[in-house]
């Protein structure tokens, strides 16, 4: 939790939220934190909607869970790091590091105080 009992908000940026191998192994990982009592989770598709299942899967299994679920696929790079600091993260887990359409980017605006990239095994922590 974060300070004063408020709950830690953690966002996760990722692109490989559809029809894709990632997907797959994540979608439990993304409900089961977002049932963690303390944390308010907000997952940042970057993926357009590719119309799949497991993408209306995520959506729904995410938001059933209590957390929400943001499509900022249209938006400019600048775009998402504002929508991502105007949610008032306290964390940023960017799931796609430098892969394809990562918007690694992002991660250069400092959206949150914390981000955290993962990747192939290896975390990186930033601190603001």
């Amino acid at each position: 939790q974060a300070e004063g009992g408020r709950r830690l908000r953690v966002g996760i940026k990722s692109y490989d939220i559809g029809e894709h191998q990632s997907a797959y192994l994540m979608i439990d990982a993304l409900v089961r934190l977002t049932e963690r009592e303390g944390l308010e989770v907000t997952v940042y598709c970057l993926r357009p909607n590719d119309g799949s299942e497991l993408r209306h899967e995520t959506d729904q299994r995410v938001t059933q869970a209590g957390g929400t679920f943001r499509d900022v696929s249209p938006l400019s790079t600048e775009g998402i790091a504002g929508t991502i600091n105007n949610d008032n993260m306290h964390v940023l887990i960017d799931m796609d590091a430098h892969f394809r359409n990562s918007r690694l980017e992002v991660m250069a605006y400092r959206a949150a105080p914390v981000q955290v990239s993962v990747s192939v095994g290896i975390e990186t922590a930033v601190w603001r």
